[in-house]
């Protein structure tokens, strides 16, 4: 497959990226994995919902902390909303531990 074939199925996921830098080659992997865990962790046992919580809560952690030191998109003002969005997703989970057994 060749460069321009690439870009042309695949380039959604890299639009907007730095294509040099290491954190834009693994942020879409990163963020497709942090989403396979969360919905694993809706259809897993019903018993551990602190668990599952913190379990959200630390991938979440992980990933802003992966925005903030790689900064993978090319404008700041897209790297700057991408870190407020995903702290303010943080936010919202902290908001559930009281509802958790």
């Amino acid at each position: 497959m060749t460069q321009r074939d690439y870009d042309k199925n695949f380039g959604i996921f890299n639009e907007g990226l730095i294509k040099d830098k290491w954190t834009s080659k693994y942020l879409v992997a990163f963020g497709l994995l942090r989403k396979l865990i969360f919905a694993l962790t809706l259809v897993s046992d019903a018993n551990s919902q602190g668990i599952k919580l913190l379990g959200n809560i630390f991938m979440e952690y992980l990933y802003i902390l992966f925005l903030i030191r790689g900064r993978p998109y090319e404008s700041r003002f897209k790297n700057n909303l991408e870190i407020f969005n995903e702290i303010c997703i943080y936010l919202v989970m902290f908001t559930f531990v009281p509802f958790t057994d």
